[in-house]
């Protein structure tokens, strides 16, 4: 995936994700508490977690800076950002990239409530007006 100035765009793998998250979370952490945050839901092991931040390190995704006898890493990306490209990269895969069908989806399975959508809109409904 391309952003608008034609430069590759970063795409995490799940597990990638979830250390993203946990960095996003947590701020600046050692691998021992990254590690211990991933393992809330689903155990990930010390090594795996190294391996991951490794891996995001490389692609230029975390930083790390040593403090004594520890990496301390933290985010190099940001959140917005991260979840506004893999919203797209979902929204193009499953509905072509037509946001409407995701909302009627979403309605339909009851993920997206027909109240959160009018709060939704009711905001911008409000700007616009303002505009004029």
């Amino acid at each position: 995936m391309w952003n608008a100035k034609n430069t590759p765009v970063f795409l995490p793998t799940e597990s990638e994700y979830k250390i993203l998250k946990a960095l996003w979370k947590l701020g600046p952490s050692t691998v021992g508490e990254i590690q211990i945050h991933c393992s809330k839901d689903r155990p990930m092991g010390y090594t795996t977690a190294l391996k991951f931040l490794q891996i995001l390190l490389a692609k230029k995704a975390v930083t790390r800076e040593r403090r004594g006898r520890r990496d301390i890493y933290q985010v190099a990306v940001k959140h917005e950002e991260i979840n506004r490209i893999l919203s797209l990269k979902h929204l193009d895969l499953l509905y072509d990239g037509v946001a409407i069908e995701w909302v009627r989806s979403a309605l339909q399975h009851k993920w997206l409530k027909t109240k959160d959508l009018q709060r939704l809109i009711k905001p911008r409904k409000k700007a616009k007006r303002r505009k004029r």
